[in-house]
Parts: structure tokens; sequence; C-alpha cells
């Protein structure tokens, strides 16, 4: 962005010249003409350092919002590798848990066990949640590339790519994919026989 520079004012005009001064006329005039070729030229170094110094604010300016972006990135995404692995604890409490279910007993020391895996498991899942970690929904779903990974296709009353099983639960963190969802796909209605 280069600014208009004012005009030059005006120079006075030279009085006519006489016999004796004709060359006092000339240097006069080849002086001025030097000066206005040399403001010119300063006038024009202005505007290139104006330039360049503009251009430098924007790139500094650019590169500060650029790492404050790249710094609340990582720290979002700072407990990712951490979080995978606590994934398959909570694969684990979950498999525990449901095991547990089918389990009739009166011995107060199991009932005690049972309700600590719960206990435990519910508060990984409260953790999970306040560091925005959660789980894929699947089942019924359309098979989502991005969020699914499907490992087998079965016969089933459901539309073609449904998912109608889930084999290990897949989470995102803060909206990005932390562990796809392994899931059993539809392969259609079949005829039955």
């Amino acid at each position: 962005m280069t600014e208009t520079t004012p005009p030059l004012a005006a120079v006075p005009p030279v009085p006519a010249a006489t016999p004796d001064a004709p060359t006092e006329t000339a240097t006069l005039a080849a002086q001025l003409t030097v000066l206005a070729e040399q403001l010119a030229a300063a006038q024009a170094e202005v505007s290139a350092q104006k330039d360049k110094a503009l251009r430098a604010l924007a790139d500094a300016d650019n590169i500060r919002k650029r790492s404050a972006q790249e710094l609340l990135e990582a720290r979002k995404y700072a407990v990712s590798d951490f979080a995978r692995e606590m994934l398959n604890i909570q694969d684990n409490f979950a498999r525990a848990w449901e095991a547990c279910q089918a389990l009739t007993t009166t011995d107060d020391a199991v009932k005690n066990t049972l309700v600590g895996i719960k206990m435990v498991s519910d508060q990984l899942s409260a953790t999970f949640e306040k560091f925005q970690i959660q789980r894929v929904v699947a089942l019924g779903q359309p098979l989502n590339p991005d969020l699914h990974q499907a490992m087998q296709e079965a016969d089933s009353d459901q539309p073609a790519g449904t998912i109608v099983q889930e084999l290990q639960a897949g989470y995102t963190i803060a909206g990005r994919l932390l562990r796809p969802a392994l899931v059993v796909v539809s392969r259609g209605v079949t005829a039955k026989n």
C-alpha cells in the first residue's frame, strides 16, 4: 500500500537570464534537477521500506496466530496416546462386569468385588467424559469408515451396510477418532428357503 506524496512546492520563477549570469541559472537548474531526482529516489526507498515493514508485521501476526492454534490443538490432543492405552483397561472392566452379571452368589466378598468393578468402570467413564473422550455409536448405524472398521459380514434382516454387532467399542477425543469401533456389518436381507 503506497501513499501518494504531496506535489513539490512550486519553484519560484527564475528571473530572466541576463548576459552576466547565464552560467548561474544553468547551475541552479542543474542542482534543482539533481535534487528532484534525489527526492524521487528517497520517496521510492521510503515506500519500499514501508511495504517491507507492513509485510513483516503481517507475517509476525500470522505466525502468532498459527502458534496459538497449534498450542491449543496440542493441549487438546496431548492425552491421546495415554487415553488410547486406557481404553483397553475400560474394555477389560466392561468385560469383567458383563461376565459377573451371570453370577448368582450370596457371598458378600464376591458381591463387594462386583460393586468395586462397577465403581472403577464408572469412574473411568466419568474421567473419559471430562477429557471429551466419547464412545462411538455403532449398533444399528450405517457403516461409517471414518468411525467404524468392518471386521466381517453377516446375514441379517437389517439393510446392507448396517452394523449388527460391535466387537470392540470405538472412541473419539474432542471429535477426533481415537480408536475405530470393530464391527460386523449386515450383508442385507437374505431370502428364506
